[in-house]
């Protein structure tokens, strides 16, 4: 017995494992070398005194209570506590057995410990990060979900319930779920297959069907492979970009609306900077004048004007952008790329930076050659006709004052 028992000391002495025993009321009765080394303390310091003291405030609670559950079947227990040792605060994580006498009851506790200060260091921090982790995708504005290799969703935040209108009770773990948010089997079958191939692929579009009905346009971003996550097969974020779908699609009928109407106006529309320089102009252009819509960008109204009407205009044209006002029927002459003259008027509006500065005027010009001739010939005409008149006039005054004072006034009215 002697030798067995110098055996076991030995063991006990030499391992690094804490081993303590204690009777029913806490006090040692045993504890081994290594204990005595983390403490800091002789055995003679500890033996008959209680472990309860060196035990962390907070834990106290929680290793009465695993003490207490010694005290039934299976008799046996763990517990993780800090302890204060000679190099601080420590945790410690304690299997306890309890002795029982012939009677099963208990007379003492072995217990063994170990030092597992690292590992709950690396406990927490893991569950600090996770925290943090939950928060960010609890508290960003974009959707966040994940597939397992079946393609079932395994996450799903409170942007995505926002955006979709589905709760996450009841999408996530839903064998359903991706046919309630994708209800086209096609559609389906081919956003898994991109979904799974496309990796790390970045900025690709599905449309959704959210809960009311309606139709939401994605923005999906594949982040799985640099990124992996246990148990997920893929995860991304997503962004709503169904507003901006909506603008541009207005925005295409607005501009298809406008080519149109552009493109059977006999009207040139035209835009210029605030130094005049045309940075857009309709086709009509060369209709018009000769030019491309090439040779015009770039240029200035005032390049396709004989000097002097370049000069005339170019100074009222200064003075209405000073006043940052419309430009409204102006004539100005103009020369076509062979040379010819064309008479056109001009239109337009001035529009402004997010500033509020002039950043240019926006108008249209439309071609009145054929009218200016047209009224050059018919004032033409009126002069010739006044000649005739009064030569009419004065013969038949020499020939009856009477005849012309009863018919004069006809005369004029027929003359107006």
């Amino acid at each position: 017995m002697k030798e067995s028992e110098a055996k076991y000391r030995l063991l006990v002495e030499n391992q690094t494992d804490l081993v303590v025993k204690v009777d029913t009321e806490g006090r040692f009765q045993f504890v081994s070398a290594s204990y005595c080394g983390l403490f800091g303390k002789s055995e003679d310091e500890l033996l008959d005194n209680t472990f309860m003291p060196l035990v962390h405030e907070d834990d106290r609670d929680a290793t009465a209570q695993a003490m207490e559950n010694l005290f039934r079947p299976p008799h046996t227990a763990y517990m993780e506590q800090r302890a204060m040792t000679k190099q601080g605060w420590r945790w410690l994580g304690w299997s306890d057995t309890a002795i029982l006498d012939s009677d099963n009851r208990v007379i003492s506790i072995i217990g063994v410990g170990r030092d597992i200060t690292e590992q709950k260091e690396a406990e927490l921090a893991l569950h600090e990060s996770e925290q943090r982790l939950r928060t960010i995708v609890e508290q960003m504005p974009i959707m966040l979900d994940a597939l397992d290799e079946e393609g079932n969703i395994l996450a799903w935040n409170p942007a995505a319930e926002r955006v979709t209108g589905y709760r996450a009770n009841e999408i996530i773990g839903n064998p359903k779920a991706l046919e309630l948010l994708y209800p086209d089997p096609k559609y389906r079958e081919q956003m898994l297959q991109e979904w799974q191939s496309r990796g790390d692929h970045l900025n690709w579009e599905w449309r959704l069907r959210a809960k009311d009905g309606s139709e939401r346009f994605i923005e999906w971003s594949n982040i799985s492979n640099r990124y992996p996550i246990p148990g997920w097969s893929s995860w991304g974020i997503g962004v709503d970009v169904t507003q901006r779908k909506q603008a541009e699609l207005a925005l295409r009928i607005s501009e298809e609306r406008f080519r149109n109407l552009e493109e059977s106006s006999q009207d040139w529309v035209w835009e210029v900077d605030a130094q005049g320089v045309y940075t857009y102009s309709s086709p009509r252009c060369q209709t018009l004048l000769g030019y491309t819509l090439q040779e015009i960008t770039g240029s200035t109204p005032f390049d396709l004007m004989p000097a002097a009407e370049a000069a005339r205009v170019r100074g009222l044209f200064l003075e209405q952008m000073q006043r940052n006002a419309a430009i409204s029927s102006l004539e100005n002459l103009n020369l076509s790329k062979d040379g010819k003259e064309v008479m056109l008027e001009t239109s337009g509006v001035p529009f402004f930076d997010a500033q509020g500065r002039l950043a240019g005027y926006r108008g249209m010009d439309r071609d009145i050659t054929e009218r200016k001739r047209a009224e050059a010939e018919l004032r033409a005409s009126e002069a010739k006709y006044r000649v005739v008149f009064d030569q009419q006039f004065q013969f038949m005054a020499l020939l009856s004052p009477t005849y012309i004072t009863q018919d004069v006034n006809e005369l004029l009215l027929l003359d107006t």
